[in-house]
């Protein structure tokens, strides 16, 4: 299935961020975790994890501080790689591994 902001809350908070930025020549930039990992959920359950932060800058000028977000295992990073740039199409999207949880 493919990546629709109509079904993730992640992807709508993002298009909200770059709509109300309102300014051409964004670059998302997002990192995904390529290990999943076990954390506590808020009812003390075990969940497992992928991590994922995003930020959005112009011109190497962070715009919007970097965002930590969790994913589940089963999104992986060629996924967001290849489905992220057709769901932001009006942004440079950046996507890759570098990020450390």
């Amino acid at each position: 299935m493919s990546v629709t902001i109509d079904h993730s809350p992640l992807l709508r908070r993002i298009a909200q961020t770059l709509s109300d930025l309102e300014q051409s020549g964004c670059v998302l930039h997002v990192s995904v975790a390529n290990e999943t990992v076990w954390e506590k959920s808020e009812n003390g359950g075990e969940v497992k994890v992928r991590w994922l932060c995003w930020s959005v800058e112009i011109d190497g000028v962070e715009l919007v501080s970097p965002k930590f977000e969790v994913l589940s295992p089963l999104v992986s990073l060629y996924r967001l790689k290849k489905e992220l740039p057709s769901v932001f199409r009006n942004v440079e999207v950046i996507v890759d591994d570098d990020i450390e949880v």
